[in-house]
């Protein structure tokens, strides 16, 4: 393997050497409008296309006395910008509680069971308004009812809580995406 790398690193510094006439000055092997050789002009068009992944036509090894140079690794592939496709969102299924205002307050008051130990949900403001407006009553402290809990304590850790109207206390129902 070290053979090869030092017979390519000397296979590219012939490339960028001026070609040279026995027995004349560095200005006489020089011909053309930009007064070179053209050597290094292809060399330099050659490492361009190499570092954009394209390949330039090389000399025939008998034209030039050399092997023409070997790719040892593939062109990087194109990147994509573009964001993978994302799934569109589920819509949410609705678990319940069914029996109305009366089933959610039975969920209410199992949840409080559970929590607080005891079983009494209520209302604190009325029936006008839908968050932050059940407690479970307990001596001392009324502590809020936190209603994504009492879903998950009923249907399981994806559910989650959502009323369907801001000014009533009884549209709270339990969803799931």
């Amino acid at each position: 393997m070290l053979g090869a790398v030092r017979h390519r690193r000397r296979h590219e510094l012939e490339l960028r050497r001026p070609a040279r006439r026995p027995g004349r000055g560095r200005a006489a092997g020089r011909r053309g409008p930009a007064g070179g050789t053209g050597r290094v002009r292809r060399t330099t068009d050659r490492r361009r296309a190499d570092r954009a992944g394209l390949a330039l036509p090389t000399p025939s090894s008998s034209a030039t006395g050399r092997r023409p140079a070997v790719r040892t690794t593939a062109p990087a592939a194109p990147r994509t910008t573009a964001a993978p496709a994302a799934a569109a969102p589920k819509a949410p299924v609705a678990l319940g509680p069914e029996g109305g205002p009366v089933g959610l307050w039975q969920m209410l008051r199992e949840y409080c069971e559970r929590t607080y130990r005891t079983n009494e949900a209520q209302l604190r403001h009325g029936t006008g308004q839908a968050e932050n407006n059940w407690e479970c009553r307990r001596r001392g402290e009324d502590p809020l009812i936190d209603m994504n809990a009492a879903c998950r304590g009923r249907y399981g850790s994806a559910a989650f809580a959502q009323f369907s109207n801001r000014d009533d206390a009884f549209s709270w129902h339990c969803f799931r995406r």
